[in-house]
């Protein structure tokens, strides 16, 4: 981890900050086992809710296979996203950084080939790309890293 890597919090306009290797071990531990509880929560909390909805339950009903299923698709692919090292820690909350390369990947083409489109095919493709193409997306997530931690001095511009 980095020397300076802090863990932030923001509340009515004043900011909470501890540098990580300050905080003890056990303090160290019980924000990393929170985190990842949380987390997983987080991933798996949408995609429950709109397979409830598609499904029209009520909020007394026991989740259903397809509802559990989806739960679970989320928890995995976060897993996934979290083994791969692409979740970034940010003031404010994270971001899908694969979601983010897919959007540059669309935008790039539609640039490229003079294609404009509305704000929900856009999405649409974006989700496609996701779906569809996943290994392309992580692919050029790890092309932007790579190129964004490469020393470039100003004689090679």
């Amino acid at each position: 981890m980095r020397e300076d890597f802090a863990v932030m919090f923001s509340f009515n306009g004043k900011d909470y900050e501890k540098l990580w290797k300050d905080l003890p071990e056990t303090a160290q531990e019980y924000l990393a086992q929170n985190g990842f509880f949380q987390s997983l929560n987080d991933a798996h909390a949408g995609p429950g809710a709109k397979a409830r909805s598609d499904l029209k339950l009520k909020k007394e009903d026991a989740d259903t296979p397809e509802v559990i299923a989806a739960r679970e698709g989320a928890i995995l692919k976060r897993l996934d996203k979290i083994t791969m090292g692409l979740m970034t820690a940010g003031h404010g909350g994270a971001r899908d950084p694969l979601r983010a390369t897919a959007r540059l990947m669309i935008k790039s083409y539609a640039e490229r080939e003079n294609i404009k489109f509305s704000k929900d095919q856009f999405d649409d493709l974006v989700q496609q790309m996701l779906d569809k193409r996943p290994d392309d997306v992580k692919a050029e997530f790890l092309k932007r890293r790579a190129a964004q931690s490469k020393e470039v001095s100003i004689d090679q511009i």
